[in-house]
């Protein structure tokens, strides 16, 4: 686990905006680790409620130059993960649609959520 006083600012905003789509998401407080492993995952998420990113997997480009859309796309797919369904369940993939559309109304109605994007350009 990568302590967090040697996250980079665009750790702690992936991590911020992780947490806050969490809750509005999932109804749900998450926690947050970066992690440094040569598993093969590049993010893990179940019904623990800990997301773990893993920096060797993603690499510093992914919390310090990634775009909005490619932050989306990780996030939705881990959030599917939160109740321990798996990639051939029915029920992850009916999350998946209903996250993505989730996202898009809260890009209408919480537009600020998304901020952190538009101050870095990286939309």
């Amino acid at each position: 686990v990568v302590d967090r006083s040697k996250w980079t600012p665009g750790m702690e905003m992936v991590a911020d905006f992780t947490v806050a789509l969490g809750r509005r998401l999932l109804d749900r407080d998450i926690n947050i680790r970066v992690v440094n492993t040569t598993n093969g995952f590049g993010a893990c998420f179940g019904p623990g409620g800990v997301l773990d990113f893993n920096l060797m997997r993603l690499g510093h480009r992914f919390f310090d130059e990634a775009g909005l859309v490619e932050v989306l796309d990780l996030l939705i797919h881990e959030f599917g993960h939160g109740d321990g369904h798996h990639h051939l369940d029915e029920r992850y993939h009916q999350r998946l649609t209903k996250y993505g559309a989730e996202c898009t109304r809260l890009a209408i109605r919480e537009p600020d959520l998304f901020l952190p994007w538009h101050r870095t350009k990286r939309v």
